[in-house]
């Protein structure tokens, strides 16, 4: 990407494509979440330029008590 859009800032959108997933025991609180990041050179105000989309599967947050 740098070298075809040097120097260009970089957009990232982040979507979820399911509902985040709660657990809970008495150990805690777990929250998976299921999305894709979106990557995308901003070339002005009005265009940008698709570069990739990235899956990100299974990011787990726990949380202790």
């Amino acid at each position: 990407m740098y070298n075809k859009y040097p120097n260009l800032p970089l957009e990232i959108d982040l979507y979820a494509t399911e509902p985040p997933h709660l657990e809970s025991d008495t150990t805690g609180v777990s929250v998976t979440i299921v999305g894709n990041a979106v990557f995308q050179v901003i070339l002005s105000e009005e265009s940008k330029a698709y570069c990739f989309t990235l899956g990100l599967v299974g990011l787990v947050m726990k949380w202790q008590f």
